[in-house]
């Protein structure tokens, strides 16, 4: 396999014949944009990392915020949670300067699977501690469907840090070649 911008350095073998079957061509081409796709996104992320240290610092600032705003379902047991969210923002804050100052994907997935950790981990809190009750506004169906929606958010956040880790090992192993 040439060496050229953009290419995959691997140890791959072209065919006998000097060219690739139609398929294996087909494939190629995809990883080949895939990962021209990939080193030209690095360079394209400043403004949302920038993005979501600014929104994750507001949100910070609310959230420790809300125990004086005496909201009626918010229950006490919301100042215990305080800590675990602000640890999950702090997290995320760091994580985005982190990525800001070096943009290596391997370096990036190894971030992301920290924050996602992190993630999973304050919304598991938050459903065991619970520190809402949305049945003074709607009735028990609501609180129902929040505890089904965090139960999502936390599947999904397994299978992010899965992907992450995926990819993590991924682009340790193979290396572009500029």
């Amino acid at each position: 396999m040439s060496k050229g911008r953009g290419m995959i350095k691997s140890h791959v073998h072209e065919h006998k014949s000097g060219a690739m079957p139609g398929w294996a061509q087909n494939v190629d081409n995809a990883g080949r944009k895939m990962w021209k796709r990939h080193r030209n996104i690095n360079t394209d992320r400043q403004g949302d990392y920038i993005g979501a240290i600014v929104c994750n610092a507001i949100l910070l600032y609310f959230i420790n915020q809300i125990p004086n705003w005496n909201i009626p379902f918010i229950t006490n047991d919301f100042g215990i949670m305080v800590w675990v969210i602000n640890l999950s923002l702090l997290v995320q804050i760091i994580g985005n300067g982190l990525m800001l100052l070096y943009r290596a994907m391997w370096w990036r997935s190894a971030i992301l699977m920290l924050i996602n950790a992190i993630g999973v981990w304050a919304t598991y809190v938050f459903y065991v501690i619970f520190p809402v009750d949305l049945s003074v506004i709607t009735g028990d169906w609501a609180n129902n469907l929040l505890k089904i929606c965090l139960i999502i958010g936390i599947v999904f956040g397994i299978m992010a840090i899965v992907f992450h880790f995926i990819r993590f090992i991924f682009s340790l192993t193979f290396e572009i070649v500029d």
